[in-house]
């Protein structure tokens, strides 16, 4: 995997609120902004997914498959 490096300042007084959380999850600032980072895109994918789902079910669009077939489609019916 290709990592990039993000290079940004930030006011003394956040980076030291930063340091405070980052110590009482146990976690450096690098890995505490890393994981914050990750979830922000993880969080944005899921809202455009929501989005999506809202725009085809306003349109009449949207497709649905039955829970009954989705059991019997995993063999789980019996």
């Amino acid at each position: 995997m290709t990592r990039h490096t993000i290079k940004f300042e930030i006011e003394a007084e956040t980076y030291e609120d930063l340091r405070s959380l980052a110590k009482a999850k146990g976690v450096d600032v690098d890995s505490m902004l890393q994981e914050a980072f990750t979830l922000l895109v993880e969080d944005a994918e899921d809202m455009a997914a929501i989005a999506e789902y809202e725009r085809q079910k306003a349109e009449g669009t949207l497709e649905t498959i039955p829970f009954a077939d989705i059991k019997l489609r995993l063999g789980l019916d019996r």
